[in-house]
């Protein structure tokens, strides 16, 4: 083997150290770029009882909680503070809408009988209008005072009656306005113990009936029209009401009877 020869492979196998080395580098290059880019990854997505993803700035804009009660996905704004989540909670599937300080104003649900609810909340978290959608009763609306006791209702029945209601503090009802497909419209003023102290309806034939009812609950006084359009009135206690005229200019005080 002469000198050029040796002299050739000297250079080769300097070529292939040199090949080497800089593979050497650029395997460490990778490396540390793949263990930067894991850092990153791991600030962004932590595990902790469940997930969190953070922005650029390493702020929390969505996290995922997870328990044996519930699994829940909250969306942040750029203060890191929950303004909407969504998930399952106790088996209720639940969208929530949160204020700037994190309490649920507007919330929407599902039952775990099948009920759909709908819940708007004041300030405090305290639902004051709420809708509801229950299985076998149809739709019911309802408005809530500060301590939480129902203070309006309006809803109508799966046969189509629909009926508005007002209650006092105590949710006692005190005012009923319904209407009934086969009855046509009602009006009710009730006391205290929800006996009805004055109604107002329709007879048969159409015309306008009013009732009044005295303490003890009974029916006291009624005034109508009869089938002709002639005013009636009377007492009703157990009998049936006097379907007779009241005489010309004289002011009713009775029974009538003819």
């Amino acid at each position: 083997m002469n000198g050029s020869t040796l002299d050739e492979l000297a250079a080769r196998s300097h070529r292939l150290e040199i090949i080497v080395a800089v593979l050497g580098v650029a395997c460490v290059l990778l490396a540390a770029a793949t263990i930067l880019a894991l850092v990153q990854v791991i600030r962004r997505l932590r595990f902790k009882g469940g997930v969190v993803f953070r922005d650029r700035l390493g702020k929390a804009r969505i996290s995922m909680d997870l328990n044996e009660n519930s699994s829940m996905l909250n969306f942040r704004d750029q203060g890191e503070r929950v303004r909407m989540a969504l998930g399952v909670h106790r088996d209720r599937p639940t969208l929530a809408f949160m204020d700037a300080e994190s309490r649920p104003r507007l919330v929407v649900g599902i039952d775990t009988d099948g009920s759909a609810a709908l819940w708007m909340n004041d300030d405090k978290g305290e639902p004051r209008l709420s809708a509801f959608m229950r299985e076998g009763v149809g739709p019911v609306l309802q408005a809530t005072d500060e301590t939480g006791a129902v203070r309006v209702r309006l809803g109508i029945t799966l046969q189509g009656d629909s009926s508005f209601e007002l209650l006092d503090p105590s949710g006692d009802v005190q005012l009923v306005a319904a209407v009934a497909n086969d009855a046509g419209p009602s009006f009710y003023l009730l006391d205290g113990s929800c006996k009805t102290c004055v109604a107002m309806d329709t007879r048969a034939s159409g015309e306008p009936t009013l009732r009044m009812t005295n303490r003890s609950g009974d029916c006291h006084m009624w005034v109508g029209f009869n089938e002709k359009g002639e005013p009636i009135w009377g007492p009703f206690g157990g009998g049936e009401e006097n379907d007779s005229p009241s005489p010309p200019d004289e002011t009713p005080a009775g029974d009538e009877s003819a």
